[in-house]
């Protein structure tokens, strides 16, 4: 397997300097100078969008491929777009070398030239200064009709959502982008500047867009966004629709309500009847309680009556008073030592 020195990465991120060098590198090793016809297109696009200035990378190479090479028959069709790179003279060697006659150009190349005027100026133009450089995110259909992003950072947002098409549609000539065998960049959808994504310059899916782009084949398969949910096309879902769910969450909502009503019913029956009970038994624990102390007053009042000539009197705080000892005392009161009585 042979190694790839000049990929999609290295053609949308590297420095001028470095993306030079590789590209030259890639010639030498693999003289496959149909792909550097096509990594070249691709920088002329980048150098478009970017701030930076990639205009006429690598001119001497690119000239003398062009000028020389019988191996470009997948590529004629792109030979509009370096047109400038040469003078009168050999622009009409080029043609030469790469078609029959003026009108095998003119058919080849019809698709090309009918944007090539006005993109021309762009896709050569130099280094610009910008207040805020943004970073360019778009959708692309891959040959399989699969939805993919791109990013590209650092551009110049200074053209209009027209301009803008055009020059991506550019990737759509180009065979060179490939995944398992996939062409990536086979159609434009959609392009937005901002991080959120809420504005878009384009989205040649909606009807009210100026690039609206009707679906050739309205049976044809859907269309599958692998980035976000928010873009898929066209996809068969199990999901619930939302009036489904709308109404399962009524008829849900309408049963959990039937249910606390019934629930709320029979705990206030359940309450009511304990605090019933409650009472009840607390009218019967306090009848039975006074019956109770009547009856051990009365038991206490009978058992008295027999035994009162004989149970100590009590004095106030509850001791027995001592009469027995009183009367003796004031009998002895008048009496000496020995018993006598005084006179």
């Amino acid at each position: 397997m042979t190694e790839i020195l000049l990929k999609q990465r290295q053609i949308f991120v590297s420095k001028r300097e470095t993306l030079e060098k590789r590209l030259i590198q890639h010639l030498e090793k693999y003289q496959d100078e149909a792909y550097i016809i096509q990594c070249a297109v691709a920088i002329m696009l980048r150098n478009a969008l970017c701030v930076a200035d990639f205009s006429y990378l690598a001119q001497e190479k690119i000239c003398s491929i062009l000028l020389k090479s019988q191996k470009l028959a997948s590529v004629r069709h792109l030979t509009p777009y370096f047109e400038s790179y040469f003078s009168q003279k050999d622009w009409a060697n080029v043609k030469a070398n790469l078609f029959t006659s003026e009108d095998d150009y003119l058919k080849a190349t019809e698709k090309t030239r009918l944007h090539i005027d006005k993109l021309l100026p762009l896709l050569n133009s130099k280094d610009c200064t910008v207040d805020k450089k943004h970073n360019l995110k778009a959708a692309f259909e891959d040959e399989s009709g699969k939805l993919h992003t791109w990013n590209l950072s650092n551009v110049v947002r200074r053209l209009d959502p027209m301009e803008t098409h055009a020059l991506l549609s550019i990737l759509g000539e180009l065979t060179i982008f490939q995944k398992d065998g996939v062409r990536r960049f086979v159609r434009v959808v959609w392009l937005d500047y901002a991080v959120d994504e809420k504005y878009r310059s384009f989205d040649v899916r909606k009807e009210d867009d100026p690039l609206y782009q009707p679906k050739e084949d309205a049976e044809s398969e859907p269309v599958t966004v692998q980035e976000s949910p928010e873009e898929v096309a066209g996809v068969e879902s199990d999901a619930p629709t939302n009036n489904s769910t709308t109404k399962d969450a009524e008829d849900t909502s309408e049963t959990q309500e039937s249910d606390a009503s019934s629930l709320s019913q029979a705990t206030r029956s359940l309450l009511s009847n304990f605090i019933k009970n409650d009472r009840q038994e607390n009218d019967t624990g306090e009848d039975a309680s006074a019956e109770e102390n009547k009856t051990q007053l009365e038991k206490k009042t009978s058992l008295s009556k027999p035994l009162k000539g004989f149970l100590p009197s009590l004095k106030n705080n509850g001791q027995q008073q001592s009469g027995k000892k009183d009367r003796k005392k004031n009998k002895n009161k008048g009496r000496g030592k020995n018993g006598k009585k005084r006179k």
